[in-house]
């Protein structure tokens, strides 16, 4: 969870919310972790934040353009590395059994 203008907002992952980042970037998202070594694009990062992100207690996801504009302001704020650290650890909790080994 993290606040932007005052608002408190958070990732929520699941199977259909990730399909619909997978629609958007033409792959999946264990290809695009897998690929870029965990160090996602920033078209990715804003693709998360489309698809996923809700302000804290809300049931509704945040509309799309809003939700890109705060993804880029986050990352001015705090930085790509701590945005896309904080989409990774949320997709590690939301969704454990991506990372699941055999």
């Amino acid at each position: 969870m993290f606040e932007h203008k005052g608002k408190k907002y958070e990732l929520v992952f699941n199977t259909g919310r990730l399909k619909l980042v997978e629609n958007q970037m033409k792959t999946s998202v264990m290809a695009d972790i897998v690929a870029t070594n965990g160090a996602l694009s920033l078209s990715s990062l804003e693709a998360y934040f489309e698809y996923c992100l809700k302000e804290a207690g809300s049931n509704d996801f945040v509309p799309r353009e809003k939700a890109v504009e705060i993804a880029e302001a986050l990352m001015e704020e705090k930085g790509y590395i701590a945005v896309n650290n904080m989409v990774v650890t949320k997709l590690t909790k939301d969704m454990p059994f991506l990372f699941r080994t055999a």
